[in-house]
């Protein structure tokens, strides 16, 4: 932090500060005394007071977050059906595991899926949606702040059995006790997803 100063019209007397619970004196030169201190790594405000005989002089010192060093990403939930939606969580902390400034830049990027370019932290965290694409398939949703990054995988899943094709193998048999033909069901939803697990009945 700035150093903290107080001004007296004399030299040479010994002033004593306080801050943080820790003392120290320092002696007036051309009127001003000046001590340091070691800022705090948590946000929130202290009080600092110098005294020197019976005057007092006191100041509020605020501390901030810093920038950006740790984000943790996560979707929920992580599997969704195609156009299926799924909600996104970016926490981002400085170096002391503060929340960060509001209004910090998150800039977001998907595969298999959409999110937004970007948004603003508050009170630390932001949330946004990812709206999954037509392709059944693995994805995934990346969040970035300053030199902090975090990936997440997602799942886009097929949509409700939409259309089902009939193949017979062979396609002629011959009228015969002994003639067999394999028949096959293709099971596709609305965008031509192959659905998997589904019972179909004959």
């Amino acid at each position: 932090i700035d150093d903290f100063v107080i001004t007296f019209f004399n030299s040479g007397t010994e002033v004593t500060f306080l801050f943080g619970g820790v003392s120290h004196s320092s002696t007036t030169v051309a009127g001003k005394a000046t001590t340091t201190y070691q800022a705090s790594n948590k946000v929130g405000t202290s009080l600092a007071t110098a005294t020197a005989g019976g005057a007092q002089g006191e100041t509020t010192l605020t501390f901030t977050p810093g920038p950006a060093a740790t984000l943790t990403l996560t979707v929920q939930p992580s599997t969704v059906p195609v156009l299926g939606s799924a909600a996104v969580t970016a926490v981002v902390k400085d170096q002391f595991g503060n929340d960060v400034a509001d209004g910090t830049s998150v800039t977001f990027s998907a595969i298999a899926g959409t999110v937004p370019a970007s948004a603003s932290t508050s009170g630390g965290q932001v949330q946004v949606n990812f709206l999954a694409g037509t392709s059944a398939g693995a994805g995934s949703v990346t969040a970035t702040a300053g030199v902090a990054t975090d990936l997440k995988p997602v799942t886009v899943v097929p949509g409700a059995p939409n259309k089902i094709e009939i193949v017979v193998t062979p396609s002629q048999v011959p009228a015969s006790a002994t003639g067999t033909a394999i028949v096959e069901a293709k099971v596709t939803d609305a965008f031509g997803n192959l659905v998997v697990g589904e019972r179909v009945d004959f």
